[in-house]
């Protein structure tokens, strides 16, 4: 789960590798959970088969559990640190310092040993070994893929890059190497296509591949983001702007810094202030915020300052604030709610918002 705070877009739940990001899941939970006893010794109550209607909850004492879109705790707070869900399994840690796998029903189904884990993607999860190398294992702790390599990602759409001496490939599930280390950068794939970087004469120069490794739009931009709703920002000139599949320039470079789509609108810097435009590049929600960041389901997070201070808030499609700029941090929505850090009486306050900005849940 992505939490927004200081500095930008920092992960809330830093799971040693801060691989363990906001994947937008979740939604309600069922009614008919039984209860048993967890391998923390807490009580638990089982979600659905996989863990999409569950959200990572901290009680005051920084113990976190796990609660539905209503707000009712599933799974009680046990956990060190927890992730969201993600096919079936959550990486938690028991207080020991390192890295397991729960079930829905928050039993250790991959007992923590890992200094560092991410969520399971396309059947494989990430893990970091005491002697930092990586490896990717199956529901049941074995070890698939044996990577020593400095540096991996999960995998998406079928390859994750690698770091071959210094230089990024794509290797598929079967660890087999599809795609020639020989980038300078790369980028995970998404719709598609991967953002991979050359370097010329000093110049790092962006541009798109397929999952073939042809390449689909010339490298020849300064910075370049994943494909979202169709669209990627592309930076030229020292302005952003946005592309499609072919390469065509959709959105003219004109904004001063910019972030991906979601829900059919994009969060871009004009001057010193921060608006959303639509896929025609319309500016369809006026700059006026200090920050602005990705529409998910239909919420996006909104920054102020107060007082000089940076507070974080929410807004819907048409611009309307639906929770004020109170909040120390907020995550994107996912389920339904979305996660938010108040401070009261100096102590920081966990809560879920919904759509409406009822507080659904509130740690105590």
């Amino acid at each position: 789960m992505k939490m927004v705070r200081s500095p930008r877009l920092t992960a809330l739940l830093l799971v040693a590798l801060a691989l363990i990001v906001a994947a937008a899941l979740l939604g309600g939970c069922s009614s008919g959970a039984t209860t048993q006893t967890t391998a923390g010794g807490g009580t638990a109550g089982g979600g659905s088969a996989d863990g999409k209607d569950l959200h990572p909850a901290p009680d005051a004492s920084g113990q976190y559990g796990y609660v539905d879109k209503n707000g009712t705790m599933v799974i009680q707070p046990q956990f060190k640190k927890a992730s969201e869900f993600s096919e079936g399994l959550a990486v938690a840690d028991n207080g020991s310092g390192r890295y397991g796998y729960i079930d829905t029903k928050g039993i250790f189904v991959i007992l923590p040993q890992f200094l560092g884990a991410s969520p399971f993607s396309e059947g494989l999860g990430l893990v970091l070994y005491d002697n930092g190398a990586f490896g990717y294992i199956d529901k049941t702790g074995k070890e698939i893929i044996k990577h020593s390599g400095a540096y991996s990602e999960p995998f998406s759409e079928g390859l994750a890059p690698v770091l071959v001496d210094e230089k990024y490939g794509f290797a598929d599930t079967s660890a087999k190497t599809v795609i020639e280390p020989k980038y300078a950068q790369a980028q995970s794939f998404s719709e598609g296509l991967a953002a991979v970087a050359v370097e010329e004469n000093g110049t790092t120069k962006w541009g798109f591949i397929d999952k073939t490794g042809k390449v689909v739009v010339t490298p020849q931009y300064e910075r370049a983001g994943s494909f979202s709703e169709g669209l990627a920002l592309v930076v030229s000139g020292g302005k952003t702007g946005f592309i499609d599949k072919t390469g065509t320039v959709v959105i003219q470079p004109q904004y001063d810094f910019a972030e991906g789509f979601g829900s059919g609108l994009a969060p871009v810097l004009q001057g010193d202030k921060w608006g959303y435009i639509d896929a025609k590049g319309t500016m369809v929600i006026q700059p006026t915020f200090y920050w602005a960041h990705s529409f998910s389901e239909g919420i996006g997070i909104i920054e102020q300052k107060v007082n000089g201070v940076e507070k974080y808030g929410y807004i819907d499609k048409t611009g309307k604030v639906i929770a004020e700029p109170v909040y120390e941090s907020a995550a994107p929505f996912a389920g339904g709610i979305g996660l938010v850090d108040k401070l009261v009486d100096g102590k920081h306050q966990w809560s879920y918002l919904d759509a409406t900005g009822k507080v659904v849940w509130t740690s105590k």
